[in-house]
């Protein structure tokens, strides 16, 4: 978990949660004011990468806050564990959350259009019991896949870009502010989505749409 909440960024970004820091490229992220505390503003051309690899199971879950600020039909990559599972977005189709449900295999499943320069809750969900692949913005369910399961990654986490072979994360980058970015090795339920984003909303004072 990484809530990016530093006065500046140095070396590296501190976990929250285990030991794994956040490693900047060179130019890195600014420091700017965030949805809760501080976030990252991502120009293009800088990301962040983990300092070791992070294995999920079969079920797993990944969250963060954006405001992205290009909304063209470029890909821009939110966060991506050895490129898939990702949450992305693009000024057409919004927020998209792609995972591998056989090697080689992907599918994608897309909020529709979102206004860039506003803030948004997203979250991607995997239940491999079910097979229940679901995406969230702001809380609220947006896609469901209920035929695909999942395969279990052990990879490095991007931030604000897209990891690539042999293992860089360099491609699809993102234009605008990420904070408060969490993994969790287990699927949320919908319940715990709605909480996580009404506790914030509530806690900081955010406007709902």
């Amino acid at each position: 978990m990484w809530d990016f909440n530093e006065q500046t960024l140095g070396a590296f970004v501190p976990d929250t949660g285990a030991n794994n820091n956040l490693i900047p490229s060179a130019g890195p992220p600014a420091v700017v004011p965030g949805i809760i505390g501080n976030g990252l503003l991502f120009n293009g051309s800088n990301y962040l990468t983990s300092s070791k690899p992070v294995s999920l199971g079969l079920d797993w879950t990944i969250a963060a806050w954006v405001k992205p600020e290009l909304g063209n039909g470029t890909m821009q990559t939110i966060v991506s564990l050895g490129g898939i599972p990702s949450i992305v977005y693009t000024g057409g189709l919004g927020f998209g959350g792609t995972w591998n449900y056989n090697p080689g295999f992907a599918e994608t499943l897309w909020s529709g259009k979102r206004s860039p320069n506003m803030w948004y809750y997203i979250a991607l969900t995997h239940n491999n019991t079910n097979n229940n692949t679901v995406l969230y913005v702001d809380g609220r369910e947006v896609g469901r896949d209920t035929e695909r399961d999942s395969v279990a990654v052990s990879s490095t986490v991007c931030v604000g870009s897209h990891w690539t072979l042999p293992n860089n994360c360099n491609s699809y980058t993102f234009y605008g502010i990420i904070d408060d970015v969490k993994v969790y090795s287990q699927s949320l339920a919908s319940k715990d989505i709605e909480r996580l984003y009404a506790k914030a909303i509530t806690k900081y004072n955010i406007a709902v749409r």
